[in-house]
């Protein structure tokens, strides 16, 4: 029994520390809202761990399109130099209608090239 026990605890640790270094290397940004619901006025706040480039934050390096490719009016704000907030259309955004938030890497301050490359998080609102 002693001896399962020991295997067990030796695993677990094993598979937090994998889990905590991985963490830690992700070079996504860091959606805090985990709502599965997303209302017609809901506003996304997303975490840079190491920064941001604020000079590079506009309407034109963090984007929202519906599922048409219209791009959506939406107000970019930075928080303290490590967040950005998406706020909705002044008219909401349309229930049942999916939509994607693209993000230029340009805005990420560990980034030493600038390059093309665009994250993407699709959302769909539901009330």
């Amino acid at each position: 029994m002693k001896h399962l026990f020991s295997i067990l605890l030796s695993a677990s640790l094993l598979f937090t520390g994998c889990y905590c270094s991985l963490d830690e290397r992700t070079d996504e940004p860091h959606f805090k809202s985990r709502a599965r619901s997303i209302s017609s006025y809901h506003t996304f706040d997303i975490e840079y761990a190491k920064g941001l480039r604020k000079e590079q934050v506009s309407n034109r390096t963090v984007t929202v399109t519906d599922s048409n490719g219209e791009r959506m009016q939406t107000e970019i704000e930075v928080l303290d130099g490590k967040e950005i907030r998406i706020k909705p259309p002044r008219t909401g955004y349309k229930k049942g209608r999916r939509y994607i938030i693209h993000i230029r890497d340009s805005i990420d301050a560990r980034k030493q090239v600038h390059t093309n490359t665009i994250r993407e998080r699709t959302f769909t609102v539901d009330r």
